[in-house]
C-alpha cells in the first residue's frame, strides 16, 4: 500500500523514485509544494 503511492507522488511531484524512497520526508513535501504552487 505504501509503494504505490510514493509511486504516485513521485510522479505527480517529478521526482527519482530512489530519492524518494532514501530522502526524508522534508525532501519529499518540498517537492510536492514546490509543484503544487508552481501549477497554480
Amino acid at each position: 500500500m505504501v509503494l504505490p503511492l510514493a509511486y504516485q507522488l513521485t510522479c505527480i511531484a517529478g521526482n527519482l523514485l530512489s530519492r524518494t524512497l532514501m530522502g526524508g520526508r522534508s525532501e519529499r513535501n518540498d517537492h510536492l509544494l514546490l509543484h503544487a504552487f508552481t501549477e497554480r
